[in-house]
């Protein structure tokens, strides 16, 4: 939640808004943690979120096409993955993890379709993989 736009700010609120980037009460360091330059005023935090507003697009990895037992015999190919996509706030100074969701291999001659694995940042997690070509 953003700061408010005027009136007395405390060094408390400051470091309470950049939750987890620091422990220090230095108006220099939170200034740093909040990436303004010097000279710093406890003025520049009027309206301060920590929190970026980013646009996304999570997409998880394709189906693995078929095997055609022949050499005029092809297997289909494999769908595309699932995806999702919006807007999300993250904070600074935190780590997200994300992960690129791996494409199935190609179908064996057994029967077994294989899908590809599902891509995530964070908690925002693709459906299923596309699934695989028969």
């Amino acid at each position: 939640m953003a700061l408010q736009g005027s009136g007395p700010i405390s060094i408390s609120q400051i470091r309470t808004e950049l939750i987890g980037s620091t422990t220090s009460y230095s108006l220099r360091t939170l200034s740093a943690a909040a990436s303004k330059a010097a000279p710093d005023a406890m003025s520049e935090f009027y309206g301060f979120s920590a929190a970026v507003s980013v646009d996304y697009l999570v997409i998880a990895g394709g189906g693995g096409g078929g095997y055609g037992s022949t050499a005029i015999e092809y297997g289909g190919g494999g769908g595309a993955g699932g995806y999702k996509e919006g807007t999300i706030n993250l904070n600074r100074n935190t780590s997200y993890t994300i992960t690129v969701g791996a494409g199935a291999t190609a179908g064996q001659n057994n029967g077994i379709i294989t899908n590809g694995s599902p891509s995530s940042i964070s908690s925002l997690v693709t459906p299923t993989g596309g699934g695989g070509g028969a």
